[in-house]
């Protein structure tokens, strides 16, 4: 067994999460990896040229009167299956976006499980049962990933909320936009989680500051209690700028 050992890093495709404000920048930036195919859930991808599929109408799963999965049908998870199964030469699946996928994850749910709205069950258990759905997505990704060899970057908004350091300081946190059990598996299943944002400066007028961009943005991939981000690459440089595929590469394995 010892025999199977190997060392030295794998140069092998990446598992991302980008998220960010609107319209700063993540789909232009999904764009930029390598042969990209998107599943477009809110029709970001309109404005680039990219390969997609339309799924904004499309539920996680179709299945007959049997209750069986119609694998003919057009949903999220034929999608990634197809990819699996077939020929093709794209080497990057896109998710535009997790916070518009969770909708058809908890529609999903709700008609597994028979009720009319995820806080039918009380104590969160609608969420907790949830996991079910997002595993079979999750086992999906990962089976592009190992098997075709696809970079998986999935795209999610941004919620801010105020919390308090250890000092009971007051401080913006940007954190996923995902119910907080769903963020917390794609926080562990990411190896790079991103914060895309304006490169900002501060500009005094009469006396007072206030934060100003140019349009520059930058990409965050360390945590700093702001923001979720991390990367396992062992990078910890400043935020990296220009935002693209190239740079990434360029400066992850510098």
């Amino acid at each position: 067994m010892l025999d199977l050992i190997t060392m030295g890093r794998i140069d092998q495709a990446w598992k991302v999460l980008i998220h960010g404000p609107p319209g700063v920048g993540k789909t232009w930036l999904a764009n930029t990896f390598p042969k990209v195919v998107a599943a477009d859930l809110e029709g970001s991808t309109e404005r680039y040229d990219m390969a997609r599929l339309d799924l904004r109408n499309a539920p996680l799963e179709v299945y007959d009167d049997r209750n069986q999965v119609d694998k003919a049908a057009t949903s999220v998870m034929n999608f990634l299956r197809t990819l699996g199964r077939e020929e093709h030469d794209y080497q990057t699946l896109c998710v535009d976006t997790l916070d518009w996928l969770e909708p058809k994850i908890w529609e999903a749910t709700c008609k597994r499980l028979g009720i009319l709205s995820m806080e039918s069950l009380g104590y969160g258990k609608a969420y907790l049962e949830a996991d079910e759905e997002w595993e079979k997505f999750l086992n999906a990704l990962n089976f592009l990933h190992r098997k075709k060899d696809m970079n998986i970057v999935l795209l999610a908004h941004t919620t801010t909320k105020i919390v308090n350091d250890k000092d009971f300081n007051e401080f913006h946190r940007h954190d996923i936009k995902l119910q907080k059990r769903a963020a917390a598996k794609f926080v562990e299943w990411a190896e790079l989680i991103g914060f895309l944002t304006y490169d900002t400066y501060v500009s005094k007028k009469n006396g007072k500051e206030t934060s100003k961009h140019d349009g520059d943005r930058v990409l965050i991939v360390q945590e700093d209690g702001q923001y979720v981000a991390k990367n396992r690459f062992g990078y910890q440089g400043e935020g990296i700028q220009p935002v693209n595929y190239d740079t990434l590469r360029e400066r992850l394995y510098g």
